[in-house]
């Protein structure tokens, strides 16, 4: 496995989550005036933080027990759950109209490709990409044509269907991710993450 991906995909995986932070700021400054400062200075705290940890090399290491990498996968995926369950989260989904809330998550399309790059300089494992086990691209570059349905006053179970399957990739990606983990490397030693 390449441990130097291009200077794009790099660039890119750190200019999009920035763009997706931002978006949701912007979305939390219009819905909880009164909570973006707060927002935002955690937003900053949560990238600092695993970047910090990742310039040490502490997420790299796969020779403790639990290896920091599940540690920040675990903790990404709590936070997403509490956020996505708490009030400011509610306030936004009310001051939102729905196919604006699906359109943001077109951000996957970009990620995807980023991902589908990545395995290709043999960076990530290609099980994580569509040329694997990824199929999220779908709910990606679908969110626009779903978003344009809604807007145009098609019924909310197209965002349903196409958030369940969504939500159904999203699933997929951390067990793919854990499988092909250098400790248990499912997928043989070609697609280890």
């Amino acid at each position: 496995m390449n441990t130097q991906a291009s200077g794009w995909v790099t660039a890119g995986f750190a200019v999009l989550p920035c763009l997706v932070a931002a978006l949701g700021l912007g979305a939390v400054r219009r819905a909880a005036r009164e909570r973006f400062a707060l927002s935002s200075a955690l937003v900053v705290v949560w990238f600092a933080l695993w970047a910090a940890l990742a310039a040490t090399g502490a997420l790299a290491r796969f020779d403790v027990r639990p290896p920091p990498m599940a540690l920040m996968m675990a903790a990404s995926l709590l936070g997403g759950l509490a956020l996505g369950a708490s009030p400011i989260a509610g306030r936004v989904a009310q001051a939102w109209p729905l196919w604006a809330l699906v359109l943001v998550q077109g951000f996957r399309f970009p990620l995807e490709l980023l991902m589908h790059q990545a395995a290709r300089e043999h960076v990530m494992p290609s099980v994580l990409s569509w040329s694997g086990y990824n199929f999220d691209v779908i709910t990606g570059a679908s969110a626009f044509g779903i978003a344009y349905l809604l807007r145009r006053g098609a019924a909310p179970l197209w965002a349903w269907l196409w958030n369940s399957y969504g939500s159904l990739c999203l699933c997929a990606i951390p067990v793919i991710a854990v499988l092909s983990a250098p400790n248990l490397a499912v997928f043989g030693p070609e697609q280890v993450n």
